[in-house]
């Protein structure tokens, strides 16, 4: 981090105002197929947004994007190489070579794969942006824990008859070494609609729930959140 020579409460504390920074987005966008890849523009949009908070904080960016789906992409390449900030690629396998290639001569962020936390140890210039699950979990039940009063309900969720994966298990796992009290309830999706009464009974109208949904199944995940807004509703 370069030192900054005036104060800035900024996010982007370490860069200097008026200084140009060199920024190279490598992902997998999909633009010459049929269909493109909807998750990685939305990153590409808020990237955008980035760049527009940095120019008004006087920093110019120069952003320069790679759309690496086709795998045909060399990190060697001396437009990508002299970038300041590398973002991408995606996946822990890909970002491996990509580090030998640009080697201490730029700073690479892993967008998206937690996986590539284990690349943090033997690459100082890299940053994982996403935390693994572990330290997110044991985050979130510290936190449960300090915050909850006696009164409190914690209630975890899960989808009844579904393979626990090692995300959910961690999650689980969390709660119960954070010594934390809860109530379980297990349901299917076919029983969204009836799952209002004994979910209800298992909560408190006098202090907060605290709800915790134990999978990684999205259509369940959205189902568990359609029923808690009926019921605040």
């Amino acid at each position: 981090q370069t030192e900054v020579e005036e104060e800035d409460n900024t996010p982007w504390g370490s860069l200097k105002r008026n200084e140009k920074v060199t920024v190279s987005l490598m992902l997998p966008f999909k633009a010459t197929g049929t269909s493109g890849s909807r998750s990685n523009m939305d990153f590409y949009s808020g990237v955008l947004l980035a760049v527009n908070d940095l120019g008004a904080s006087g920093i110019s960016t120069d952003l320069n994007v790679f759309d690496i789906a086709d795998g045909n992409y060399d990190p060697a390449r001396s437009d990508i190489r002299n970038s300041d900030i590398i973002i991408g690629p995606v996946s822990a396998k890909d970002i491996a070579p990509a580090l030998t290639s640009v080697g201490n001569s730029s700073v690479l962020v892993s967008p998206l794969d937690p996986k590539a936390e284990s690349l943090v140890r033997t690459h100082p210039d890299m940053v994982q942006a996403p935390a693994p699950h572990k330290i997110q979990y044991n985050d979130l039940a510290a936190w449960i824990k300090e915050d909850c009063t006696a009164e409190d309900r914690v209630i975890l969720i899960s989808e009844k008859g579904a393979r626990l994966t090692e995300a959910a298990l961690e999650m689980k796992h969390s709660v119960d070494s954070a010594g934390i009290r809860y109530s379980s309830f297990s349901y299917s999706i076919l029983e969204g609609r009836d799952v209002e009464k004994p979910l209800k009974d298992l909560m408190t109208d006098t202090a907060a729930n605290r709800v915790m949904v134990i999978s990684e199944n999205e259509a369940f995940v959205n189902d568990v959140v359609r029923n808690l807004n009926m019921m605040i509703h």
